[in-house]
């Protein structure tokens, strides 16, 4: 009992330790990105798409629901564009489609450019409590598919300094979620240390993916079901 009684307390104190400090940092994106035919402004002027629907149409399952897809190609030539796209369409398409033929779930893409770096985001939302995000990043120049490691050396970083910082912001990303779950509930509990020690951990560390914002600089993206809660993109600190 003196358990359950002091518990609240240390994580009210080890929440607001984390969230100290943190006000300047990016807080994360809950919106869904939206399909996009051409890169914002503040990306690198291109003369053509270098993204454009592979598909895009809405459908209803048998129970009711529409779901709409788009789902991207990456216009550039070359073998490893080839397989991307085919990846891209089984993926987020083909392996998405129910038994009565019409998708699990809505998907949608954003993409930009920055410098010689294609960066395309895919979102599904299957209708939970979170959605869940991908990232590839291309180099326009020579078609390539870059590896996380080419995304980090493009970046500045090495793995290790990238793997700490994106725990940091990972870290704070969660203290900024959790502040909005305690704003319906009296306390924290213990699943919410739970969560945030998962959240900062090496593990999930090394399992985040770097890519470039449209400025350059580098974000992480995780996968939110590792996590169990709604979790997002999140941009690194700049330097």
């Amino acid at each position: 009992m003196r358990f359950k009684r002091i518990l609240p307390a240390l994580l009210a104190i080890f929440l607001l330790l984390c969230c100290t400090g943190c006000g300047d940092r990016t807080s994360p994106s809950t919106e869904t990105p939206q399909s996009t035919a051409a890169p914002s402004d503040s990306s690198t002027e291109v003369e053509q798409p270098m993204v454009v629907d592979a598909y895009n149409g809405s459908r209803q399952n048998s129970e009711g629901v529409l779901f709409t897809c788009a789902i991207p190609r990456v216009t550039l030539s070359g073998a490893e564009i080839d397989a991307l796209n085919d990846e891209l369409y089984q993926t987020f398409y083909t392996d998405k489609l129910g038994a009565d033929g019409a998708p699990t779930g809505a998907t949608s893409y954003d993409w930009y450019v920055c410098g010689d770096v294609l960066t395309l985001r895919i979102t599904e939302d299957a209708g939970l409590e979170f959605m869940t995000y991908h990232v590839y990043s291309v180099r326009v120049s020579s078609a390539h598919v870059m590896t996380p490691e080419e995304v980090l050396t493009e970046a500045g970083l090495t793995a290790a300094a990238f793997e700490e910082q994106a725990s940091a912001a990972l870290g704070n990303a969660y203290c900024v979620w959790l502040s909005g779950e305690l704003a319906q509930q009296e306390e924290p509990d213990a699943r919410c240390l739970e969560q945030f020690q998962k959240t900062v951990s090496a593990e999930n560390a090394a399992e985040a993916v770097p890519f470039l914002d449209e400025s350059g600089a580098c974000g992480v993206q995780t996968d939110p079901a590792q996590m169990d809660y709604s979790v997002w993109t999140v941009e690194l600190d700049r330097k």
